[in-house]
C-alpha cells in the first residue's frame, strides 16, 4: 500500500478492517473459547476474554483485538511442565555434550538422595523476597520432577558450593526478556559475575529471548544460557518481521496508530517505550502463573478502572 506524504512527513494510513475481517474475528474468537472450553488454556476464563474484548468499541477495533489474540502464546501450567522436562531431558544435556560436560541431568536430579553435585538455585532478585515465578517453577521441579530437595540451593551459596566440589550450577526461571533484570538485579548484586572457576554457571530459563541471551554472554562471560524454548524478533507484534498484521491491508505502522489511538483514549497513560513492554519486546507471551512485563500491556494493564485485564500479573 503506499502512504501518501505531505513534506517530508509520511502520513500513515487509518487501519482497516478486510472484508473478510468479520469472519476472521469469528474465527479467532470460537478457537480462543475452545481453547479455554478444552483446557488448554487451563486459568483462563471465558468471562475473563468477555471483558477484555468488551474494552474495544467499534468493528475495525474488534478485528485489531482479533489480530492481537492470533499471536497470543498461552503456556498453561502442564505446558510448563513440558518445557521444564525439555530443558531437563533435552536443553541440558544438548548443552553438556556440546561442552564435554554432564549429560544425565535427569538421572542426576531425579534417582538418588546421595549428592550428585549439581544445584538449581532460583532466580530472585538481591535483597527481595519477591520472586514467585522463579519460586513456582523450583517448586515444580521438586514436587512434579521429583528432584532432591537437597539439590535446591541460593545464590549467595554458589561460592561455597563451587568451593565444596560442585560440578554444575542452573539457575532456573520462566522467561528470559532483555536480560538486564537477570544481571542488574541478580547476577551483579550478588558478585557472581566475580567468580572465576571451570564450573558451568548455566543460566536456564524456560524460554529466552534471543536479544537476552546476546545480553546476558556479552555481560557475564563467566555464564552459559541455554533454554526448552527460544523467541525472537519475529515475535514481537509490531516488529518489522511479525506477522500479527500481515492480512495485505494494513501496515505494522497503521497498527500501532491504532494501538496508541486506544491506550490514549482509554486513560492508559504510557510513553512510547512502556506500550511496547519492558525492553520494548512487544510480546504477546503468557504463562498460566505470569504475564511477563515484556508483553504489550494491553493485555494486562489494570490500573485503569474502566480497562479489563485478560492476563493478570
Amino acid at each position: 500500500m503506499s502512504t501518501a506524504s505531505t513534506g517530508s512527513q509520511a502520513i500513515i494510513p487509518d487501519f482497516k478492517m478486510p472484508n473478510d475481517g468479520q469472519t476472521y474475528i469469528e474465527q479467532v474468537r470460537n478457537r480462543c473459547h475452545d481453547l479455554i472450553q478444552c483446557g488448554i488454556w487451563s486459568g483462563l476464563h471465558i468471562q475473563m476474554l468477555n471483558q477484555w474484548w468488551n474494552n474495544f468499541r467499534t468493528d475495525v477495533e474488534h478485528y485489531f483485538a482479533a489480530c492481537l489474540l492470533d499471536s497470543v502464546i498461552y503456556r498453561s501450567d502442564e505446558q510448563t511442565l513440558a518445557l521444564m522436562r525439555q530443558l531437563v531431558q533435552r536443553s541440558l544435556p544438548d548443552f553438556g555434550r556440546s561442552t564435554n560436560g554432564i549429560t544425565d541431568w535427569e538421572e542426576r536430579l531425579q534417582a538418588t538422595p546421595f549428592d550428585t553435585r549439581i544445584r538449581l538455585v532460583p532466580v530472585i532478585p538481591h535483597g527481595s523476597a519477591q520472586g514467585k515465578s522463579a519460586h513456582l517453577i523450583l517448586r515444580l521441579f521438586e514436587k512434579r520432577l521429583k528432584v532432591q530437595k537437597h539439590l535446591l540451593a541460593k545464590a549467595e551459596d554458589v561460592a561455597s558450593l563451587i568451593a565444596s566440589g560442585i560440578e554444575a550450577i542452573v539457575f532456573v526461571d520462566d522467561l528470559l526478556g532483555t536480560g538486564t533484570q537477570f544481571v542488574h538485579d541478580f547476577a551483579l548484586p550478588y558478585k557472581l559475575d566475580q567468580i572465576k572457576t571451570r564450573t558451568p554457571l548455566i543460566y536456564a530459563p524456560l524460554v529466552a529471548h534471543e536479544d537476552g541471551i546476546k545480553f546476558i554472554l556479552s555481560m557475564l562471560p563467566n555464564f552459559f544460557v541455554t533454554s526448552a524454548e527460544n523467541l525472537a524478533g519475529a515475535h514481537a507484534i509490531f516488529g518489522a518481521t511479525g506477522v500479527a498484521f500481515a492480512d495485505g491491508i494494513n501496515s505494522r505502522q497503521s497498527a500501532w496508530k491504532l494501538y496508541s489511538d486506544i491506550l490514549s483514549s482509554r486513560g492508559i497513560v504510557l510513553d512510547g517505550s512502556a506500550r511496547r513492554g519492558f525492553g520494548e519486546l512487544e510480546l504477546a507471551y503468557f504463562f498460566q502463573h505470569a504475564a511477563p512485563d515484556n508483553n504489550l500491556p494491553i493485555f494486562w494493564w489494570n490500573e485503569t478502572p474502566s480497562w479489563k485485564p485478560l492476563f493478570y500479573r
